[in-house]
């Protein structure tokens, strides 16, 4: 699906939710599904899904945080995680906001079989051991 103004992001289908590869024709050959990887923090989950899948041409990966704000707050960890994405062919995208990525021209004209949303960061720093830290 396209995304539009109009419409909220959906996944192109949901029984495809199922299997992040499928063979393309009964053989050992798979083929990746478009897949959106939206709030990732510091990029781990989607440069661990492009590790394992070995292919990240069909992952796209964003984060809220703008490219100077991700960088102070995760330092080499995010260094690390984007150029591990980008070496396999993945897209990175900073500044999306999840409810309102429909008018992201970044994302506008694109299309996911899949769309996977995180539990979002709370906003607190590694090693922030405070009970309170949520609140």
């Amino acid at each position: 699906m396209a995304l539009s103004s109009s419409s909220s992001l959906r996944s192109r289908s949901s029984k495809n939710k199922k299997n992040l590869l499928s063979s393309s024709n009964g053989m050992s050959t798979r083929k990746l599904k478009r897949i959106l990887l939206a709030g990732d923090g510091d990029f781990s989950f989607s440069s661990s899904l492009a590790a394992a899948v070995k292919d990240g041409r069909n992952i796209t990966a964003t984060s809220l945080d703008t490219t100077e704000s991700l960088f102070e707050k995760y330092k080499n960890i995010a260094t690390d995680n984007i150029k591990k994405l980008r070496d396999t062919g993945a897209t990175v995208i900073h500044g999306v906001d999840a409810t309102t990525m429909n008018t992201n021209p970044q994302l506008q004209s694109l299309a996911f079989d899949l769309i996977i949303f995180n539990n979002p960061h709370a906003g607190f720093k590694h090693g922030d051991k405070s009970k309170r830290a949520i609140e």
